[in-house]
């Protein structure tokens, strides 16, 4: 691991390298950036799944239609009719929802005008030798970047900043924005005839939160100096390479399913009835009036979950 601190311009020095806190500056302008996406690279679908997108679990929601019906066969004297004289309620149905994340653009790095115009860092102790961070006397290699700027960032969106996603039945702040993807849940009550009550489950990313102190780094000039990076460059730079980084040993993977484990990105709940009941006798109206309700209420837990790198 090798962390090569970005320089900046400071007023009474000229070039001093970068502290932690002011590098958390180009991971919120690079995090802002992801969130604003569609459907970018990273981001997570339901029931819409384009090439290069995953699968990363389903759920079946069940229910019937009616939570009771009934049945008016005439005057039996008492005996009440077996199951078949009565039709269950109303009909079954199912949908099905599967939660997808974009593998896209795994192999993206900036292209060569924005590597070149790169955060300057220094490649020795004595500061002889400044290059864009990501360089190694002409080389190019990834891994500086990922440990000084791209891993951080990864670690800023597991910790619940801007660029994390959250499945819930209503936004989790302000700082949240719905993506457009939902879910439902239908369930119907036993004790009456009506049709099934729908709970939404909505899946929000955080799009916005504080920013920090804005510190700039700096990049060689087109005339040979120095300059400070604009907002545009620093995200040109940073935003490809967050996106190779991404399914690389787990990192902003999330998973759906009965496992919990790993950093809570919301959960949802399907409950449906699995049964019915036998026919019985409900009231005297011209002959006996019979009904079948639902019953075995069966409740399964979806926990939609980012790995923790």
């Amino acid at each position: 691991m090798t962390i090569r601190r970005p320089f900046k311009i400071d007023g009474t020095t000229g070039l001093k390298q970068m502290t932690d806190g002011e590098l958390d500056y180009i991971s919120y302008l690079t995090r802002v950036a992801y969130a604003a996406l569609s459907n970018g690279p990273g981001h997570i679908t339901i029931n819409s799944a384009p090439a290069g997108y995953s699968s990363i679990g389903t759920v079946d929601d069940e229910t019937r239609d009616v939570g009771r019906s009934q049945s008016n066969i005439g005057d039996v004297h008492g005996v009440g009719p077996d199951n078949g004289n009565v039709a269950a309620p109303g009909s079954l149905s199912t949908v099905t929802y599967t939660l997808s994340q974009n593998y896209n653009n795994s192999n993206d790095v900036p292209s060569t005008s924005n590597w070149n115009l790169g955060p300057l860092v220094s490649v020795d102790a004595s500061f002889n030798n400044v290059q864009p961070l990501g360089y190694i006397d002409g080389v190019q290699t990834l891994q500086d970047v990922y440990d000084t700027l791209i891993d951080p960032i990864v670690q800023d969106i597991e910790g619940g900043g801007v660029g994390i996603f959250r499945l819930a039945t209503s936004s989790p702040g302000g700082d949240w924005t719905s993506t457009g993807f939902s879910m439902a849940n239908r369930a119907v009550d036993p004790n009456n005839y009506n049709g099934p009550s729908t709970t939404t489950y909505t899946l929000y990313k955080r799009t916005s939160e504080t920013s920090p102190s804005v510190v700039r780094p700096v990049r060689k000039d087109t005339n040979g100096g120095f300059k400070e990076m604009t907002n545009t460059e620093i995200t040109n730079y940073t935003l490809p390479l967050l996106y190779n980084r991404i399914n690389e040993g787990n990192r902003l993977v999330y998973t759906f399913g009965g496992d919990a484990s790993g950093i809570d990105a919301g959960s949802y709940t399907e409950t449906h009835h699995n049964s019915t009941t036998n026919a019985s006798a409900s009231q005297l109206v011209s002959g006996h009036t019979y009904y079948r309700a639902v019953t075995g209420l069966s409740s399964e837990l979806k926990y939609l979950r980012l790995k923790n790198t």
